[in-house]
């Protein structure tokens, strides 16, 4: 979200119980129904979040994860680049391991399930284009790890 402050017509935005008040700033919030936590990171600006009456500010370049059960509220310093890589066209990946992987791109290209044959303890850090296919980004994971993917239409078999 980009919003210009104008104090006659406030904006908030409320992501699965979360309430973020806007103050006039760049930020992101991650809020998908199927995941535990709420992220907003704010890239300039300000805003406040709150659930069941906790509530914190964040300043540009940090984050609020908020625990959608619970509703605690963790405060801390954001990746901003990482948050906002997907506006940009571009996967982040920062010494992740496949399943994380598997676990961002997933909404993206539509896999339905995925298949673990081995013990995987890579971690992988770098960034792809959203506008490649699948296909590609598992091929230039095959170059850097023992590591073989097999797709099967909305399905994925990954194999060590």
């Amino acid at each position: 979200f980009e919003v210009a402050h104008d104090t006659s017509k406030p904006f908030s935005v409320n992501a699965n119980g979360s309430v973020i008040k806007v103050l006039g700033t760049h930020f992101n919030v991650s809020a998908y129904a199927d995941e535990r936590w709420t992220t907003t990171t704010l890239v300039e600006g300000a805003v406040n979040v709150s659930k069941n009456g906790k509530a914190v500010t964040l300043k540009a370049g940090q984050q609020a994860t908020v625990d959608r059960s619970t509703g605690t509220i963790l405060q801390s310093d954001a990746d901003v680049r990482s948050a906002m890589a997907w506006k940009n066209g571009y996967f982040r990946f920062d010494s992740e391991s496949i399943n994380d992987i598997i676990e961002k791109i997933s909404r993206w290209y539509d896999i339905e399930n995925v298949e673990y044959r081995g013990q995987f303890d890579d971690k992988f850090t770098g960034t792809f284009h959203r506008s490649k296919n699948i296909a590609q980004l598992f091929d230039n994971l095959e170059k850097i790890a023992p590591i073989r993917f097999e797709i099967k239409e909305r399905r994925v078999v990954i194999m060590k």
